[in-house]
């Protein structure tokens, strides 16, 4: 028995130090590329898909953040789509479509998140797609530096850089701010190995014809983010990471809502290895 404990803490340890020293390298040799961006040869018509449930204390900034994008209004669509909330969601953006012209309200039954985001898409006019979760809140240029990347008709999906907006509020915030800032940095040098296996809720940038190709977002995944990276990625389509583009969002401070994140989180990537196991030495899958 404690032969096997040790053996199992010895290949564990093995796989961290390969891992660890793995990223060191991959720094060291991309150093001068991490905040690097490519610039984009067109203007893409982009649609902000915003899912929302029972988010009225904080859909009202989220849509005026993605409405100053800096990015041209004519090529600019913003749908939020209700998932049936019981607050006064609705009637917060209802209010916000008389103050901004490009903004759509779908209104819908309760549904979850990936269904929401399935809507959205059938009516959206978009060649990109974005996705904000509701709680989120876009820098000014960060559609701007994700668009390029697009220009290489391979890619399928960008993410960005996602940092904690109450990282002040208590010491759970600021452990989960470094933790975010650590996922970024490794999920950045991932990329430089085409191998970014998710694309984060906050802030992300699909090509909506491989989205429809690939059949969406599964809505029997409870991490959809991660189903729908795995799911490109199967099919042969890049996915990156654009350190240079952030998003804030408001972290969990409490610790059982906390634990119920982490939990769906664990649950969801057990869920997509089982998926996708078939395609685990597939050629071009990591």
């Amino acid at each position: 028995m404690v032969e096997t404990i040790t053996g199992i803490f010895l290949v564990l340890m093995f796989i961290a130090l390969y891992m660890f020293f793995m990223f060191i390298v991959l720094n060291i040799k991309n150093r001068d590329k991490l905040f690097s961006y490519p610039k984009s040869k067109k203007k893409y018509k982009v649609s902000v898909l915003i899912p929302a449930y029972n988010e009225e204390e904080s859909i009202k900034e989220t849509i005026e953040n993605v409405m100053a994008l800096n990015y041209p209004k004519s090529l600019l669509e913003v749908i939020v789509i209700n998932d049936g909330s019981t607050d006064k969601t609705k009637e917060v953006v209802k209010r916000l479509m008389t103050k901004y012209k490009g903004l759509t309200l779908l209104d819908k039954k309760n549904s979850g998140k990936a269904d929401s985001l399935n809507e959205g898409i059938k009516i959206s006019k978009g060649e990109l797609i974005a996705v904000v979760d509701s709680d989120s809140f876009p820098s000014n240029n960060a559609l701007e530096k994700m668009a390029g990347y697009f220009d290489d008709k391979d890619m399928g999906a960008v993410t960005s850089f996602v940092n904690i907006r109450n990282k002040s509020q208590n010491i759970l915030a600021r452990i989960q701010s470094l933790e975010y800032l650590i996922l970024a940095w490794t999920r950045k040098m991932l990329d430089f190995i085409d191998s970014v296996y998710v694309t984060n809720g906050p802030l992300s940038v699909y090509r909506k014809e491989y989205l429809l190709e690939v059949g969406g977002f599964d809505p029997k995944s409870i991490t959809e983010d991660i189903d729908i990276t795995w799911n490109l990625l199967d099919h042969g389509y890049k996915t990156a990471m654009c350190l240079a583009s952030r998003v804030s969002t408001v972290a969990p401070s409490k610790l059982k809502p906390w634990w119920r994140q982490r939990v769906r989180w664990g649950i969801g990537g057990f869920q997509v290895i089982s998926k996708f196991k078939r395609s685990f030495f597939k050629k071009g899958m990591f």
